[in-house]
C-alpha cells in the first residue's frame, strides 16, 4: 500500500502540527483540542516526527529568493503557496510580482502548490488580473483540484468487482496494493452535504458525476428520525425480544436513499450550506448561508453515523487582506476529529504527501532541486519537510502577529516592494516552530521577495 494516504482514521490525529499553532488557538472558541499528527502514513510520519524531534535543524534567514538561484546548491523548480505569500487574499503583493518575474527570467521552474478548495484552472484566471503573467507558471496543483478528481473517479473504482481489485492487487505485489485513496473514494457514495462559499462564490460540483447534495434542514430532520428511531428500538430491546428481532433486519426497500440521507460531507468552504439538487442550479435554490459555529451542530449530526468528511482545503484559517484572518475548511475537519463516533477525514490538500506526490509526477525534479515557499508552519513547512524538500517560510502571513509584526502592514499596499520590512531572528522563528510542535523551515524571509 502507499505510505502516504491521507486517511485519517477517527482514532489518529488530524494534522501536520502536532499541536495547533497560537495563531489558531485564538480564534477557537472552546479549549485547545488534543494534539494532532500528519494525516500520512509510514515514510511521511516518520519523515515529518522526525523533522520536528530534530533540534539541530537550524533556520536560516535570506534577503530573498535570489539567494536560492545563486551557488552550488541553486534550487531549480519552485512550489509556491498563494495566500500569504503571492498575494494578501485580495490584491497581489507587488514584490511578489516582481520576485515571480525574476525567478521566471532565471529559468526557474515555478508551480502553484495551494490549498485552495477551487480547480486549478481557475487559479491563474485570479493571478492574471493580479498583475501575475500565467506564462511564468509551468503548472498548479490545488487540493480542490486533486478532490474534483477523487470524486470523479470514485464510480470507476466502486463499479470494479471485488475480485478485480484482489486481482490486481496479487499481480502488483512488488509495487503494493490498490492506493487506500481511492479505495476509500471508491466507498463514498453519492449523497453528500456539502460545505461551501457564499461570499467568495460557491464551488462548482457540475461535472463530479452522480453526486447529489442534501440540504441542511433535510439533513437533520432525517438525523432526527433515525435517533428516535434508535432510542424506540432500544426501549423495544429491552421489553420484547421478538421486536428486537425484528429490528434487526428492515427491508432495505423501506430506507432506500430515503429523503434527508447522506453518504459522506464534502468541505470547500466555510460560509454557506450548499442546496439539495443534481445541478449547481438546482443546488443554488435552497442554498443557505450558515455561520460557521452553527455548522458544528451539522458536524455533531454527523458523527452519531460516522460519516466520512472530505476537505477540500485543510487550511484552518487564511490572510483575507484587511479583514484579518479568516476561518477555513481545516477548522470544520478539526471539530469533526474531536466528536465522539466521527467517521474518517480524508484531507486533500498540504501537509498531506498526495499534494506532493501529484507534484512530483508532474515536476519530474529531484527533490534537493526543489524548495517549497509557504507561509504556514503546519501545512507547508511540516508538509515540505514530511516529503523531504528544503522549504522557504515566509514571516508575513498568518503568523505574523506571533512573530511581532503588525498585521496591518502586511495589506498588499502597506508591503510594497517589500524591501522595508524588517527580518525577524531566526531564533525566534525556530522557538514559534518549536512551541507549535512543527518542524523548523530550512529558510525564512519577511516576505516573499527577490
Amino acid at each position: 500500500a502507499t505510505a502516504t494516504s491521507p486517511r485519517v482514521p477517527r482514532a489518529k490525529a488530524l494534522y501536520g502540527a502536532l499541536t495547533r499553532p497560537p495563531s489558531f488557538r485564538r480564534m477557537a472558541s472552546a479549549a485547545a483540542p488534543a494534539p494532532t499528527a500528519l494525516p500520512a502514513q509510514a515514510e511521511g510520519m516518520r519523515a515529518l516526527r522526525a523533522a520536528v524531534e530534530d533540534k539541530s535543524r537550524r533556520t536560516k534567514t535570506i534577503e530573498g529568493l535570489r539567494a536560492l538561484r545563486e551557488g552550488p546548491d541553486a534550487k531549480s523548480v519552485f512550489l509556491l503557496d498563494q495566500f500569504g505569500v503571492l498575494h494578501d487574499g485580495k490584491v497581489a503583493y507587488p514584490c511578489a510580482i516582481e520576485t515571480v518575474r525574476r525567478l521566471h527570467e532565471s529559468g526557474a521552474r515555478i508551480f502553484i502548490i495551494s490549498n485552495s478548495s477551487r480547480r486549478a484552472s481557475g487559479t491563474l484566471k485570479k493571478l492574471g488580473p493580479m498583475g501575475f503573467d500565467p506564462d511564468w507558471f509551468e503548472g498548479v496543483i490545488t487540493s480542490g483540484e486533486i478532490t474534483h478528481t477523487k470524486l470523479n473517479s470514485r464510480n470507476d473504482l466502486a463499479s470494479r468487482s471485488a475480485d478485480e481489485l484482489v486481482s490486481e492487487s496479487d499481480a502488483e505485489n512488488d509495487e503494493g496494493s490498490i492506493d487506500p485513496l481511492d479505495e476509500a473514494f471508491g466507498e463514498l457514495g453519492d449523497r453528500c452535504l456539502h460545505f461551501t462559499w457564499s461570499k467568495r462564490g460557491a464551488v462548482a460540483l457540475d461535472g463530479i458525476e452522480g453526486l447529489v447534495t442534501v440540504d441542511a434542514e433535510t439533513f437533520l430532520e432525517r438525523a432526527a428520525e433515525k435517533e428516535a428511531e434508535k432510542e424506540a428500538t432500544t426501549k423495544a430491546a429491552e421489553t420484547d425480544a421478538d421486536t428486537r428481532d425484528a429490528k434487526k433486519d428492515p427491508d432495505p426497500e423501506d430506507d432506500d436513499e430515503p429523503n434527508g440521507a447522506v453518504d459522506f460531507l464534502l468541505a470547500h468552504g466555510t460560509e454557506c450550506v450548499n442546496g439539495a439538487g443534481e445541478t449547481d442550479k438546482e443546488r443554488a435554490l435552497t442554498a443557505e448561508d450558515t455561520p460557521i459555529e452553527e455548522m458544528k451542530t451539522l458536524l455533531m449530526a454527523a458523527a452519531k453515523e460516522s460519516l466520512p468528511l472530505v476537505v477540500a482545503n485543510p487550511d484552518l484559517v487564511t490572510v483575507g487582506g484587511t479583514d484579518g484572518l479568516l476561518p477555513m475548511p481545516g477548522t470544520l475537519a478539526s471539530w469533526y476529529s474531536e466528536m465522539p463516533g466521527a467517521g474518517p477525514i480524508y484531507l486533500m490538500g498540504k501537509p498531506s504527501l498526495v499534494v506532493y506526490e501529484t507534484l512530483a509526477e508532474l515536476t519530474k525534479a529531484e527533490k534537493s532541486s526543489t524548495v517549497a515557499v509557504g507561509d504556514s508552519l503546519e501545512h507547508d513547512v511540516n508538509g515540505a519537510a514530511a516529503y523531504g524538500i528544503d522549504v522557504v517560510f515566509v514571516c508575513g502571513g498568518i503568523h505574523a502577529e506571533e512573530l511581532g509584526y503588525d498585521l496591518e502592514n502586511f495589506v498588499a499596499q502597506n508591503v510594497g516592494d517589500g524591501k522595508n520590512v524588517r527580518h525577524v531572528d531566526a531564533r525566534a522563528i525556530e522557538t514559534l516552530a518549536d512551541d507549535s510542535n512543527c518542524a523548523r523551515p530550512t529558510h525564512a524571509v519577511p516576505v516573499f521577495r527577490w
